[in-house]
């Protein structure tokens, strides 16, 4: 169900790079997140891309995970979260309540680290798009189709 913000607040407090236990995924359309930003520490799961394959081998199914949307009704996001082994859904939060909140800054991908800055760098396109756009060059990329 929905998560009202003061519930998000206090889990999303806790919400850190050391904690495993509990994930914030951004299923809302790519064109949106382009357009407004992300909640800081949130994993991009477009909804128009094939979030239910790339995600199982990220975030483990034992793990939490909040949902960040901005449609009324997650019963098709809930169902392909729960379709790919996800069955601790915490809640839904919806971005534009949250962004609006005072204090609270979104995240653009022109804030986001370099390649050459983050630590592990995991590739989950798919063969054609490394064919049609090339490959990362770095040493230690992980791709996530060769892991299957």
């Amino acid at each position: 169900g929905d998560l009202n913000l003061d519930s998000f607040n206090s889990l999303y407090k806790d919400l850190s790079k050391d904690n495993y236990s509990l994930f914030l995924v951004d299923v809302r359309s790519q064109e949106e997140i382009d357009k407004t930003g992300i909640i800081p520490n949130s994993i991009l799961a477009p909804k128009n891309n094939k979030y239910e394959i790339f995600l199982p081998p990220l975030i483990h199914p034992l793990s939490s995970i909040m949902v960040v949307t901005s449609d009324k009704d997650h019963k098709e996001d809930e169902a392909r979260l729960r379709g790919a082994g996800f069955e601790k859904i915490v809640g839904f939060i919806d971005f534009n309540s949250w962004v609006t909140q005072e204090g609270n800054k979104v995240d653009t991908i022109e804030n986001q680290q370099t390649l050459e800055e983050v630590e592990h760098l995991i590739d989950v396109r798919e063969p054609s798009e490394w064919e049609s756009v090339g490959v990362v060059d770095r040493n230690d990329t992980i791709y996530m189709r060769m892991l299957w």
